[in-house]
């Protein structure tokens, strides 16, 4: 028999598809030898913003921005609501928050951390300011290309970033 292995497991996340993703640590017998496997994540799925009212926010997503609704199921209060840029794999949940809510309120506005990407930031920027959207930062040239600011209807802000090409 090989020399014992202790392999503590730890769950990092569950995926719609039941996929879990998991890492081992494995330590060999010997001390000081750790052996390391981590199954490999390959997209981000899924990111979440908080707002008040899902129907206005839906309306923003889809009528100013152009995205597209890709679900929106639930009952008992509870609404699953998702929304994304046409071709994109990731989708922002559009989570109602606020008192009696999963979501909490002070969740609602700020920072989002969302980076978007467009091939042109000049001209969507003139095409979504001319829709309504407001941008706390219009285009600015930096080291490391163009980049913009908006906000949605309930102050969450979100960087607009140029594609290279």
């Amino acid at each position: 028999m090989g020399p014992r292995l202790h392999a503590p497991l730890r769950l990092l996340s569950e995926a719609p598809s039941g996929h879990l993703t998991l890492t081992v640590n494995v330590r060999h017998a010997d001390p000081g030898r750790l052996i390391a496997c981590t199954s490999v994540i390959e997209q981000i799925g899924i990111v979440t913003v908080c707002v008040r009212d899902q129907d206005r926010a839906l309306d923003f997503y889809v009528g100013k921005l152009g995205f597209e609704k890709r679900a929106d199921a639930g009952g008992d209060g509870y609404r699953w609501l998702t929304v994304a840029p046409p071709g994109s794999h990731t989708q922002i949940y559009l989570a109602k928050a606020g008192p009696a809510e999963l979501h909490l309120e002070e969740a609602i506005g700020g920072q989002t951390g969302i980076m978007l990407q467009a091939r042109d930031v000049d001209t969507t920027y003139r095409e979504l300011a001319a829709r309504g959207v407001n941008f706390p930062q219009p285009p600015t040239r930096l080291g490391y290309g163009v980049q913009a600011q908006f906000e949605d209807e309930d102050g969450n802000v979100f960087f607009l970033q140029e594609l290279r090409a």
